[in-house]
């Protein structure tokens, strides 16, 4: 093939004065070796519509193992690979060995694993040493990047010799640069890697420059010159640096991962979610999504959002909420976010998010149990209505025994919490459970109706077998016990109080405040003024909510049921 841009003009034009003398039915030779003219020097548009209208005066010439290599040839050149590998698999052009470098080079160059064609291409040092120079380039190009790819740096060193030549332009030389430390790369010769992509970097060949940053950046980041921070610093200043190819996508997915990688979680999803909106009809946008769900994952599955600071996860989390996934696993998802929100008396975040599952995820037993915690969420918000409309909307059939008292305490504790007292002590009046009676004790208590409250509230307390002590659990409702008496004057019950439990309570950290309750007045006189005092600092007793509240601060909403 002959080329050369300094006598291409001249040898273009003794072609076309050729045709002129030429009768038609010999034309399309000369129309062929046009075609090639200009594929020698790189001109492969021209050379395929000079194909084109060859084929159309004589289309049995379409079918010639030389019409079909030089249309692979110049097809390869004007990167359509799909079509060159269709005219290069001629079976009557398999023993050509510059066909099978032009078949193999487009295989590589378009299919995903280009290393199955590195044994072909470790032949073409012999083939394409003083082909003309943009044949030599591309093709060189292609068989250096996959000879390298398969980890064969001497290899590819020699097929980088065989592209020196004449017609070098300068900015070739950044590209031999940057396959040089693609070759050095794959020898293993990292700090001679680093040094050839430096010399790529600062050559005036633009995508060269971009594609060496890139891979020193990489190589430094491998070898632990720089740290993650670093690399994406260094790789976000490269935005704009090449935008031709696939470049500009593979280094903002990239970017994303380094981001993931590194914990910064939300420019990562937002890294992603830019891909995502600016390139939807890219091939690789489906695995940028399966980032995107995997990331969102480690955040509020994995716990990976347990590390930051809560208003950050749930801003995270309402930002990416789409990527929620369907069923259990983004209902847990759910159940560990709105546990953590709670911990931290983000009540009404935490509501809004068991809100929507009970509205629009769940149903059955699920949605009874996580609308009975919600219900929860809102009494501790002060919320009581809110309360009974969880209780309502996430109302079902066969409730177990233990879920359906639960949810009757709670709804106790609502009507309470309205005003709506008579209503809610209806609701337990044959229920002589524990949590019943403390029920009956506090709601008593708030209408101060102290002998009610007191006989609901003695009747929670016990004293423990053999010398055991008291824990401060049952030592605290033997003190709202005595204040409760305290508050109705029920002088002899706590005389009872002192004899049952006077010794008791001396060995906890309440007994000065017990003393003084349930202490003989001096003289038969009471000093209520004294004890009114000490009420108050008692006043607020343990409640029935106060210990769930406890419970899910030490072992999350979840563990209410």
């Amino acid at each position: 093939m002959r080329g050369g841009n300094d006598t291409f003009v001249a040898d273009r034009r003794k072609l076309l004065q050729r045709m002129t003398t030429l009768r038609p039915n010999d034309r399309n030779l000369q129309r062929l070796e046009i075609a090639r003219h200009y594929l020698a020097n790189g001109f492969a548009p021209e050379a395929l519509g000079e194909l084109r209208l060859l084929a159309a005066a004589d289309p049995a010439i379409v079918e010639t193992p030389t019409f079909r290599a030089t249309r692979g040839a110049a097809n390869f050149l004007a990167r359509h690979d799909a079509e060159a590998i269709a005219d290069l698999s001629l079976p009557a052009l398999k023993d050509d060995p510059r066909v099978q470098l032009f078949l193999a080079a487009a295989m590589a160059r378009s299919q995903p694993d280009p290393a199955r064609q590195a044994l072909t291409l470790r032949l073409a040092p012999e083939e394409i040493k003083g082909w003309p120079r943009t044949l030599r380039m591309e093709l060189g190009e292609v068989a250096a990047r996959t000879v390298a790819g398969a980890g064969d740096g001497r290899g590819a060193n020699r097929i980088i010799d065989a592209m020196m030549g004449p017609g070098l332009q300068r900015r070739d030389v950044g590209r031999l640069s940057y396959l040089g430390g693609l070759a050095s790369v794959a020898g293993k010769q990292y700090e001679q890697a680093i040094t050839r992509f430096r010399d790529a970097e600062a050559s005036d060949s633009r995508p060269d420059r971009a594609y060496a940053t890139r891979d020193r950046i990489e190589l430094m980041l491998k070898l632990g010159k720089i740290t993650p921070l670093e690399a994406i610093a260094e790789l976000e200043k490269m935005r704009f640096a090449w935008r031709g190819e696939d470049f500009e996508f593979q280094l903002m997915k990239r970017i994303s991962q380094l981001q993931v990688e590194a914990k910064r979680y939300g420019e990562g999803l937002r890294s992603m979610h830019t891909l995502a909106a600016n390139y939807p009809d890219h091939p690789d946008i489906p695995k940028v999504m399966e980032m995107m769900s995997e990331a969102f994952t480690r955040l509020f599955l994995d716990g990976e959002a347990d590390k930051l600071p809560p208003v950050t996860a749930i801003g995270l989390y309402d930002e990416f909420q789409e990527l929620t996934p369907p069923g259990e696993k983004g209902d847990e998802m759910i159940r560990r976010l709105a546990d953590r929100l709670a911990s931290v008396d983000l009540l009404e975040r935490a509501g809004d998010l068991l809100r929507h599952q009970v509205e629009f995820r769940l149903s059955g037993l699920d949605k009874t149990r996580v609308g009975t915690r919600l219900a929860f969420l809102n009494l501790s918000d002060r919320k009581p209505g809110l309360a009974l409309e969880a209780l309502d909307l996430s109302e079902g059939p066969d409730i177990p025994t233990d879920l359906a008292a639960q949810r009757r305490y709670l709804r106790v504790q609502a009507l309470d919490d309205l005003g709506r007292s008579a209503e809610a002590l209806a609701l337990i009046i044959n229920d002589q459970s524990e949590e019943a009676r403390r029920l009956r004790g506090e709601i008593n208590w708030r209408l101060k109706k102290w002998p009610e409250a007191v006989a609901a509230m003695e009747s929670t307390i016990e004293r423990p077998f053999g010398n055991r002590p008291l824990d401060p659990k049952m030592a605290r409702r033997v003190l709202d016990t005595a204040t409760a008496m305290t508050l109705g004057h029920d002088e002899r019950g706590l005389a009872r109080l002192r004899r049952t439990f006077g010794d008791l309570m001396a060995k906890t950290d309440l007994r000065e405040a017990f003393d003084l309750l349930t202490s003989e007045p001096e003289r038969g006189i009471a000093d209520y003024r004294r004890i009114g005092d000490k009420v108050k600092q008692v006043e607020e007793f343990q409640t029935f909510m106060g210990d769930w509240k406890n419970r899910v601060k030490a072992e999350g909403l979840s563990s209410m049921n």
